[in-house]
């Protein structure tokens, strides 16, 4: 496995694991070449620009490339799933969320979007009833999930490299809301 941007914790809890890893850049591409296309999927994230050397190899030997956000609404989106979302907060609320589901014994799977303390880990995963899951709306991702509950923490004018002003922000949490399951609205907050 190649892995670009990761913590120091991360792939120490990956190494203990039995996963592979190649640590340096070079040798990533060097491990690629050994993939056949036609039967690997590269998954990514945003935090990977296009102008990325092993992303631009990927594409040119026409790997099948998905983004995070799309796996990830595939997983959830079939289940219960409980999306925390705002520009600020969203890891702290779904790690509080998944300690308390965690502590009750229910059967849940947490993907949440930084490492929870006490769990030395950005996933719990104990069951699948339950999806808790961080929806990130750096660059539109969470348009992807069609959650049972959303929970809005905030929404501060943040990724406007992105929206372009606070109001397309403001416009993009609408539509989200709009994915939910069922609408019901329970809050007061007028977006």
């Amino acid at each position: 496995m190649a892995m670009i941007g990761f913590s120091q914790k991360s792939l120490i809890n990956l190494v203990k694991a039995g996963i592979d890893i190649s640590y340096m850049f070079n040798k990533s591409l060097i491990e690629l070449k050994r993939l056949n296309p036609k039967n690997t999927l590269i998954v990514y994230t945003p935090a990977i620009s296009h102008d990325n050397k092993i992303l631009q190899y990927c594409l040119d030997k026409k790997f099948t490339l998905v983004k995070r956000a799309k796996i990830l609404s595939e997983i959830v989106n079939e289940g219960f799933c409980i999306a925390i979302s705002g520009t600020h907060g969203k890891t702290t609320i779904s790690s509080i969320l998944s300690h308390i589901l965690f502590q009750f014994n229910l059967e849940f799977t947490s993907f949440v979007g930084g490492i929870m303390n006490d769990y030395e880990s950005n996933l719990l995963n104990n069951g699948n009833k339950i999806f808790v899951v961080e929806a990130d709306e750096f660059d539109k991702s969470f348009l992807q999930l069609k959650p049972d509950i959303i929970c809005i923490n905030n929404i501060d004018a943040d990724h406007l490299d992105i929206y372009k002003n606070y109001q397309n922000l403001k416009s993009t949490f609408k539509t989200f809301v709009g994915n939910l399951k069922k609408m019901e609205l329970f809050s007061k907050m007028k977006i």
